[in-house]
């Protein structure tokens, strides 16, 4: 018997394992898990590779060659080190496949299922050893952390599915309240928020995007101001509106969300950022000590003990000014998309896949994580520069500039 290889089911599959890869890892939990695991995607991206179906852009090598040159800058500024020598090695194994993955002819269908399914034959895990179990073996909640941001994608992914037929709405209904209840009991206000953004995606699409109304210029516009305005109250109201919410849930419902918890608690301590904002300012300060060429990676680390928990202080403390535009451009160019395409343009599901790799490869990194260690950010990376940003026709373009 032969078996047939189709490049876009295959492709499919590479991304949608790729993105499930730290899920894999955080439920296995077995040494040597994530060499196996990323075995696995290497051996069907050579396959993929072998029959000629792997594509890239000159938009490809150029960020390829960059970020190693950035890495050659920063050896030769602040020597070897274990930090850089850890990245680096994030970046050949994770980044550059991921870049590459991102850019490839896919089936978001496809993709979409193959998490999901990938997400139900890890739940028989994630039940047994139970939240408790996650606390047990890392009391700093660290691997408690990496497993909520790494379901990040199946969570999405099932809420996308809960708009196919009968068995995937019923297995994508399974999922999502799986991760919920994990969820409620270790997931961080990050995670959370991020869940909270999709939500607003899906609430914009439904509304706006898929309508085509005419006012399609002035209306993204009108978002974006009452957004920062009504984002702007709440966070001056925040202490009262989170305590009120915490009071009811526990009152009314018997309910205690960890990150609600959380969140009261450094209110009460009087530091609701939980050091961000000290971070970001040491950022800032380190920065422009050499706003121009950065001051090499991994050396805000080096110097505070942690990241910088931004992506923007990141790049620009790590390759200055240049590395801060092309960040912007990257993520200015999905967050455009993403508020101007209009319906006609972009079906639902290619509309909320893109929202898929924003929240789940991009949007924390505003406030978490580094991009080095993060790999939906690449495939997210490699998705933008072919199939948003370098794609975006001049009817988009005219779009976005004129008032109709």
């Amino acid at each position: 018997m032969t078996i047939k290889l189709d490049k876009i089911i295959l492709n499919s599959f590479i991304m949608a394992f790729y993105l499930c890869l730290f899920y894999i890892n955080a439920i296995v939990m077995i040494e040597g898990i994530g060499i196996v695991t990323l075995a696995c995607v290497f051996a069907l991206f050579a396959v993929s590779a072998v029959y000629g179906w792997i594509k890239t852009v000159k938009g490809c090598e150029i960020v390829v060659i960059y970020i190693l040159s950035l890495f050659f800058f920063s050896i030769l500024r602040n020597g070897f080190n274990s930090l850089i020598v850890g990245y680096l090695l994030k970046f050949v194994t994770y980044g550059i496949i991921g870049i590459i993955i991102g850019m490839q002819d896919i089936n978001i269908s496809s993709v979409v299922k193959m998490i999901i399914a990938i997400g139900i034959a890890g739940s028989p895990l994630m039940l047994v050893k139970g939240y408790d179990w996650f606390l047990t073996i890392d009391p700093t909640r660290g691997v408690a952390m990496g497993l909520s941001y790494a379901l990040l994608p199946l969570l999405i992914a099932s809420l996308i599915g809960l708009r196919y037929r009968l068995r995937w709405k019923l297995l994508s209904f399974y999922l999502v309240y799986i991760i919920i209840w994990f969820y409620i009991k270790l997931a961080p206000r990050g995670v959370l928020l991020a869940v909270g953004i999709f939500i607003l995606i899906v609430f914009y699409y439904n509304f706006y995007v898929q309508k085509h109304r005419r006012n399609i210029v002035l209306f993204p516009f009108l978002i974006i101001i009452g957004g920062m305005t009504g984002a702007l109250c709440f966070v001056k109201n925040i202490a009262p509106i989170m305590m009120g919410i915490k009071k009811i849930l526990e009152l009314e419902f018997g309910i205690q969300i960890f990150a609600l918890n959380k969140f009261v608690y450094y209110i009460e301590k009087g530091d609701v950022s939980n050091n961000r904002f000290d971070l970001w300012n040491n950022g800032w300060n380190l920065a422009q000590t050499h706003l121009l060429t950065g001051n090499g990676i991994g050396r805000f680390e080096i110097e505070n003990g942690t990241y910088t928990h931004n992506i923007f202080l990141q790049s620009i403390n790590e390759g200055g000014v240049f590395m801060l535009i092309l960040v912007c451009v990257l993520l200015a160019a999905a967050v455009i998309w993403l508020l101007f395409v209009r319906g006609t343009n972009v079906n639902r599901e290619q509309y909320f896949f893109m929202g898929l790799l924003f929240v789940a490869g991009a949007f924390p990194l505003l406030y978490s994580s580094v991009y080095w260690i993060m790999n939906p950010f690449w495939i997210f990376l490699g998705y933008v520069i072919t199939h948003i940003g370098f794609k975006i026709k001049k009817k988009m373009l005219w779009c976005i500039i004129r008032i109709k």
